[in-house]
C-alpha cells in the first residue's frame, strides 16, 4: 500500500534533484572530452576533441609545424581549461552554411580564422552549445 503523505513529500525532492542534474550537465559539458593530438598526411600537427559518446565536437582548422603551436590553439578552445586565457578577444561569427545548417567560426584580432565548427547544426542553440564547449562565453 502506498503512503500518499510520504509520496507527496518525496515528489518535490525528485524534481529538485532533476533540476540540479540539468544545471550540473549544462555547466559541465565538455569536461570529460578527450583531446587527441596527431600528425596529418602532410606531417603537420592537429588536434581534435571527442565527446564521451565518441563524436568529434572540436578540431583544429589547420595544421601546425610545431606541436607547441598546435597545443596553444587547442588551449584557445578549452584544452586544459585554457590556463593562459588565449583568445579572450577573438570574434565569434554564427551563420548558416549552404545546406542551411548553423555553424560558427572564431577569428583572432588579425582576422585569421582560428577555429570553426566541425559540423553543421540543426538549430542555433545546438550550434552555440558547441561553441561554448570550444570557448564561446557570451
Amino acid at each position: 500500500m502506498l503512503d500518499t503523505e510520504n509520496h507527496l513529500s518525496f515528489r518535490p525532492a525528485i524534481h529538485v534533484a532533476l533540476q540540479l542534474t540539468q544545471v550540473k550537465e549544462e555547466f559541465m559539458a565538455g569536461e570529460n572530452d578527450e583531446w587527441e593530438f596527431y600528425k596529418d598526411k602532410k606531417g603537420e600537427f592537429r588536434w581534435r576533441r571527442r565527446a564521451s559518446n565518441g563524436n568529434i565536437v572540436g578540431a583544429s582548422t589547420e595544421g601546425y609545424t610545431g606541436r607547441s603551436s598546435c597545443t596553444s590553439n587547442a588551449e584557445r578552445h578549452g584544452y586544459k581549461g585554457n590556463p593562459k586565457g588565449r583568445g579572450a578577444d577573438d570574434a565569434w561569427e554564427f551563420y548558416k552554411d549552404k545546406a542551411g545548417e548553423d555553424r560558427w567560426r572564431r577569428r583572432a584580432k588579425n582576422k585569421e580564422v582560428v577555429g570553426a565548427s566541425s559540423e553543421g547544426y540543426s538549430s542555433p542553440r545546438a550550434c552555440k552549445d558547441n561553441a561554448r564547449r570550444n570557448g564561446y562565453t557570451t
